[in-house]
Formats: C-alpha cells, structure tokens, sequence
C-alpha cells in the first residue's frame, strides 16, 4: 500500500511541475503579450499626437491661407475704393445771404452734384446771390479732407471777414451725403463793410488745399450803398463844400481885382 501512495504522490509531484511550468509558459506569452500591447498603445499614442500636430498645423495653414487670401481681397476692395473716391469730381461755389446792411454771410459748399445744390440753394436760401463761378476738383487723398484758409491781412479799407468755425474744413465721406447733412458740406465766413468807409469793392482770397488741383477763391462783395439819411448829409456837405470853395475863389477873385 506505501509503495503505490509513494507512487501517487511522485505522479501528482510530476503532474504539478508539469502544470507550473506551463503556467510559467503562459505567464511567460502573456508578459510578452502586455509587453507588446504597451508598445502597441504607446505607438497609437505617438500615432495620434503626430496627428494632431499635423492636423493643427494644416489648421494654421487653411487660417492663414484663408486670412491672406481676405486680406487680399480687403486690399483690393480699399484700392478699387480708393481709386474711385480719387476719380470723383466734386464742385464747389460760393454764394452770399444778405443779413442786413452792410454785413453778409459769404458760404462755400462742395458738392457732387451742382443742380443738386443749387435745388437746396433756392429752397432754403431763397434770397441768396450766387457767385459767378465753379469750381471742380478730386480730392488729392481717399476719405480725404479739404482745408479753407481765410487770407484777410491785405482787406480792402473798411471790410472785415470772419469764419464762422475754425479750423474751415469739409470731409469728403459728410460731402457725399449732402443735403442730407448740408452744415457739413458747406464752410460760411461773416462779411461785415463799415457805411461809408469801406468804398472799394471786397476781393478776399480763400486757399483751398487738400484737392487736386488746389485753389485760390475770393469773396467778391461791393460796397453797400449809402442809407438815404446818409445819402442827404454827404450831399449837403459837400454842397456847402461847393459854396465855401465857390465864396472862398469869389472874395479871392474880388481882393485881386481891387487891388
């Protein structure tokens, strides 16, 4: 009976190792297989960052690309607006409303469509004297700016001439909308003479600058006429003037021929 338990036993011992070992095998297979599956998963890893970078840089490409090609089409359309704003021909003319005697408001309105203003003129300015000329010019930048500088240290005897805002100037993006907004697309100065001393015509030169080409315009203005009260004094001065001047060659004309 001992020898076949010892038989048994040394059976089952074999058997055991037989199992360890196979167990050891698959241990073995299956570190390699975890092995494996890490670098497998740490080449996905890899794989997928790659992706990523690429994707993200053909990303910034597509952007810039697509940023360049609307930068390109915004240069084109400014230019194309440019070039259009520079070829628009605009006119201006100065006209004058009388306040009252002896003073005037001179103003100088720039337009793209004269009949346009001279509508607004007879509508709102019913009593106002137009100037005898126009002028027409392009405006020398885009979007650009035109500057009115009042010359007024050479006036005629007895006239003033004041701006009614400083710095005078008219922006051609407010030009476009007249007469929807016209204060913005006209410059007015106050033209004053002093009766009875301002005897010479006004011929006040205006520089226009900021336009292509740039101008010299004038406020042209005669002098008032003299009120009749004014009228009758200066008359009878200068009657008396007469009659002293006609006594005083008398009594002279007299003295030598009694003598």
């Amino acid at each position: 009976g001992y020898e076949k338990l010892k038989a048994k036993v040394a059976d089952n011992e074999v058997y055991i190792t037989e199992i360890l070992e196979k167990k050891t095998e698959v241990e073995g297979k299956k570190q390699i297989i975890t092995e494996d599956y890490e670098k497998l998963k740490s080449k996905v890893a890899d794989m997928e960052d790659q992706y990523l970078k690429e994707k993200q840089i053909i990303i910034g490409a597509s952007k810039a690309s697509s940023e360049s090609i609307e930068d390109e089409v915004k240069q084109k359309q400014y230019k194309d607006k440019s070039l259009f704003q520079n070829d628009v021909l605009y006119t201006g003319m100065m006209y004058h409303e009388e306040k009252k005697i002896g003073y005037w408001r001179a103003i100088y309105s720039v337009v793209r469509d004269l009949e346009v203003l001279k509508q607004y003129i007879s509508t709102n300015h019913p009593n106002a004297e137009l100037g005898n000329d126009v002028d027409f010019f392009k405006f020398a930048e885009p979007n650009g700016k035109l500057l009115l500088l009042l010359e007024t240290t050479q006036l005629q005897l007895g006239w003033t001439v004041d701006p009614d805002r400083e710095p005078m100037e008219l922006f051609q993006s407010t030009i476009d909308h007249f007469p929807l907004n016209p204060l913005y697309s006209s410059c007015s100065m106050s033209v004053y003479a002093e009766i009875g001393v301002a005897k010479k015509p006004l011929h006040c030169p205006i520089k226009l600058t900021g336009i292509d080409p740039s101008k010299i315009v004038y406020i042209n203005k005669s002098p008032p006429a003299l009120p009749p009260s004014m009228s009758t004094t200066t008359s009878s001065s200068s009657s008396t003037n007469l009659v002293h001047e006609s006594i005083s060659v008398s009594s002279t004309g007299g003295g030598i021929n009694s003598t």
